[in-house]
């Protein structure tokens, strides 16, 4: 961004929180996206039962532009996991379309 590399260090990640039990679990995390990857990691996520809480981005000038989005859901644990996952799938499918493979 304006000449300067910008890394995970400085919250360019997607991450990922779990609490509860087995059986009634919460999850909270963020997704960073490029604008090509947000249309289907949103729709892993809600086809999951996972709130979209915020979609946002925190620079400009960046280049390319990464889009934000916070989300929580509620479950049994290994059903959330599987959203999320199903969402870092959609992702890694669509940065593949993106570039071409």
């Amino acid at each position: 961004m304006h000449g300067v590399k910008v890394g995970g260090s400085m919250g360019l990640t997607t991450w990922a929180a779990f609490s509860g039990s087995d059986e009634l679990a919460a999850v909270d995390g963020d997704f960073i996206m490029t604008a090509h990857e947000v249309q289907p990691v949103l729709r892993a996520l809600r086809k999951a039962g996972i709130n979209i809480v915020a979609l946002h981005n925190h620079m400009v000038g960046e280049q390319p532009a990464f889009f934000f989005t916070h989300f929580w859901g509620k479950g049994k644990a290994a059903d959330l996991a599987a959203g999320v996952q199903s969402a870092l799938a959609a992702q890694k499918e669509a940065a593949g379309m993106e570039k071409g493979h």
